[in-house]
């Protein structure tokens, strides 16, 4: 990514940062409309404190701009979390699929196509790391 583009992450972030709960509402409608066989991976959940833990998500995404490293390490341990949640490879396209729409509504016209690339590639970045530390969860698991 690019600084033009971490920067755009930034600022669409903070252009609708008081309306995170009504984002994550928007993310999560649009994955279980898409995906109702992802409902089950929440069903134990307390949705409210996951709209909570997915606005944090989206702020460690912000974070790349200022904090790299602190984006690596919450992307490293956010994948070794979700092992236990069931999440597989699959699963991070179909949610990034759901931000990017979420986002898009949120910001409507300022979500543009340099906005939408930086968000798209933002999350595939993360969901890259997040899928890499899944793997090695993964196969230590197996290796014991």
């Amino acid at each position: 990514m690019n600084p033009e583009q971490v920067g755009l992450l930034a600022g669409s972030w903070n252009a609708v940062a008081g309306r995170r709960d009504e984002i994550a509402r928007a993310f999560y409608g649009v994955l279980f409309e898409r995906h109702p066989e992802l409902r089950s991976l929440f069903a134990r959940t307390d949705m409210r404190a996951q709209y909570e833990k997915f606005a944090g998500m989206v702020d460690e995404i912000v974070a790349l701009r200022t904090e790299p490293q602190r984006f690596v390490r919450s992307a490293v341990l956010l994948g070794q979390r979700h092992v236990a949640y069931g999440v597989t490879r699959d699963h991070y396209a179909l949610a990034g699929a759901a931000l990017i729409e979420a986002l898009a509504t949120a910001l409507g016209p300022a979500f543009t196509p340099a906005v939408r690339e930086a968000w798209s590639d933002g999350y595939l970045l993360m969901s890259a790391i997040m899928s890499r530390a899944a793997e090695r969860v993964s196969d230590q698991r197996a290796a014991s």
